[in-house]
């Protein structure tokens, strides 16, 4: 997969599969679930699994939160779900 990701070439059914249950559990936690089940696998691959494209990226539950200009959408996010 690794190679496959670095070359824009297609990883296969796998990852497809991967995308998929990923998109209907969208409070899983893939950085973490997928740094256990493949420990081979880079950080940066981790964050592709889960669709993050940069930095600095936070979640909430399934709420994705990009870009310092988001971090007072994410105070007010956060004060409203205490």
């Amino acid at each position: 997969m690794n190679t496959a990701l670095a070359t824009g070439r297609d990883p296969g059914p796998a990852f497809a599969d991967w995308h998929a249950y990923v998109a209907a559990n969208p409070d899983l936690d893939c950085a973490r679930l997928m740094a256990r089940a493949c420990p081979h696998l880079s950080a940066t691959e981790a964050a592709v699994a889960r669709d993050i494209f940069g930095v600095p990226t936070m979640f909430v539950g399934s709420e994705m939160f990009f870009g310092k200009d988001s971090l007072t959408d994410l105070e007010i996010h956060l004060r409203n779900i205490s």
